[in-house]
């Protein structure tokens, strides 16, 4: 028994000076999966007020974080290391970040300007450079992040309940290949007078850049330029972006396109068209090049297209409906004979527009079925 209570002695002799070594020397040990952030208790200068993060060796929450690996000389009595794990974003994810201190935002920000900082994870580099305090304008894609999360707070698919955002902001765009995005971007310059929508703004790689899209002077408001089939990467508070179809011109038919947004063209319909302007594609009106039969990826929030049907088609004056419909509202002529018998004429009519004479079509009459019903039915009937 005397050697085994020797043998305790010591094992108890050997943790007590460890504990003691390690309280006098300051050791703290960071897992690979660990991030150390620490917390000054004291010393000689206290934060600036309204202020979070120490830069200078200030008592309060200091801005570098410890790495994987052995530290020393953190003593207990004048350092609190709290250990926290990576963040992580899953694959198919982003997250979003808040700084918790930092200079003002603008008050005409939504967001704060992107700070080069190692994706948040140089908290010194984000506040020596004038990182701001707010909503950021950068968020984090798929990875593994050593991030202070007394600095930045993290909102990812895993914790995203706790501030109220719907966890299927947080996944990749996806837009498939018989969709568009239209997109309405939430921070920017305002809308210039008279438009609807904001110009295009090159250079963002499809809103993914947010600060590009602010730096080269994007307006906020409903976007011309959509989102075209892939994945893409986009910060929901940002910009939103609503899924829809394509515009599908039929074949046998063509497009007339009415723009409300572009730069105002010169009429080419000629002197003789007196029933309003017709301009080159990409002007604002009705442009005067149909599009032909395919899929087209257009903002239907800003550009509005009517389809004309090219091939010969029939208009019946009775109980019968061709498939286009546009006859749906005829019925059968009420005649009277020179003896006074009343009786019902059924008519059918031939009907066929030129490619070149639908844009002109659609700049007198709107669209197919009022040809029919203000132009058609009254000649006939007459």
């Amino acid at each position: 028994m005397e050697p085994l209570t020797l043998v305790g002695i010591i094992a108890v002799a050997a943790l007590v000076a460890f504990i003691l070594l390690v309280w006098a020397v300051g050791i703290t040990m960071i897992a690979d999966n660990e991030v150390g952030v620490v917390t000054k208790k004291f010393a000689n200068r206290s934060l600036p007020v309204g202020k979070l993060v120490a830069l200078n060796g200030e008592a309060g929450i200091q801005a570098d974080t410890l790495a994987p690996g052995w530290h020393f000389f953190l003593w207990p009595w004048q350092y609190a290391v709290e250990k926290v794990p990576m963040i992580r974003v899953p694959e198919g994810e982003i997250a979003l970040v808040i700084a918790n201190d930092g200079t003002q935002c603008p008050d005409n920000r939504l967001l704060c300007d992107r700070i080069e900082c190692s994706e948040f994870q140089d908290a010194r580099a984000f506040l020596v450079d004038g990182g701001k305090k707010g909503r950021q304008i950068a968020k984090l894609t798929t990875g593994t992040y050593r991030i202070n999360t007394r600095l930045f707070t993290v909102i990812s698919s895993a914790n995203c309940e706790s501030y109220e955002i719907d966890e299927k902001l947080l996944h990749v765009l996806t837009v498939d290949a018989e969709n568009i995005g239209v997109v309405t971007v939430h921070d920017g310059e305002s809308l210039p007078m008279g438009e609807t929508a904001a110009p295009e703004t090159k250079g963002h790689s499809s809103f993914q850049d947010e600060q590009a899209f602010i730096a080269k002077g994007g307006c906020r408001g409903l976007q011309q330029e959509v989102i075209l089939p892939g994945t893409w990467n986009i910060n929901p508070w940002f910009a939103t972006v609503e899924i829809v179809p394509m515009t599908v011109i039929p074949k046998a038919h063509v497009g007339v396109v009415i723009s409300y947004v572009g730069p105002h063209g010169e009429d080419i319909s000629g002197v003789d068209f007196k029933y309003g302007d017709i301009v080159e594609n990409g002007n604002r009106g009705i442009w005067g090049k149909p599009l032909n039969p395919g899929k087209y990826p257009i903002n239907k929030r800003t550009t509005q297209v009517e389809l004309v049907p090219t091939s010969n088609f029939v208009l019946n004056w009775s109980d019968k409906t061709e498939a286009h419909k546009l006859d749906e509202g005829l019925t059968s002529i009420h005649m009277r004979s020179k003896d006074g018998f009343n009786f019902e004429l059924q008519l059918q009519q031939i009907i066929h527009v030129p490619y070149d004479v639908a844009p002109k079509l659609i700049a007198r009459f709107g669209n197919m079925a009022n040809l029919v019903q203000n132009v058609l039915e009254p000649l006939v009937g007459n």
